[in-house]
């Protein structure tokens, strides 16, 4: 398994009017007239990586989480409407605080959509993928028929 934490500077709702009063003050981004994203704070972010480390120390097979510390989304990069750095750090230090020994980290300083950082992920997927298969003779393949 190799997850990452893509998209977690953002809640997601529908049009302007559906979002609830509770949220007013806080940082919107309207991408469409169906679609208003809300950025999450640094508690909230803490949360999610307190709560994302506890569902990984879990895992059975080998296992890697991808940190994109120039942004988790397209409008959580530098300059853009929904770049928090003390946001994005509140989630990548909870989730490292409670991430157990098992469980591989990779920091990349690249945004999540950067290519490079979707070839490391691809890279340690599939070496993970071996890894869990090491010994039964099987390959894993993505995309590729076995030869």
């Amino acid at each position: 398994m190799a997850p990452s934490v893509g998209a977690l500077d953002m809640v997601s709702f529908g049009g302007p009017a559906t979002v609830p009063e509770a949220f007013e003050g806080r940082t919107f981004y309207q991408r469409n007239p169906q679609v208003t994203l809300m950025r999450t704070s640094a508690v909230e972010n803490a949360e999610l990586g307190r709560h994302i480390a506890d569902k990984l120390n879990r895992a059975k097979g080998p296992t890697v989480v991808m940190l994109p510390r120039a942004g988790v989304s397209l409008i959580d990069m530098a300059g853009e409407p929904f770049h928090d750095p003390d946001a994005d750090a509140a989630l990548f230090d909870a989730l490292k605080a409670d991430l157990e020994d098992h469980i591989a980290l990779v920091e990349m300083d690249t945004d999540i959509n950067d290519p490079a950082f979707a070839d490391a992920a691809a890279e340690q997927l599939l070496s993970r993928l071996g890894d869990n298969e090491a010994g039964s003779g099987a390959h894993a393949h993505v995309g590729v028929p076995p030869s």
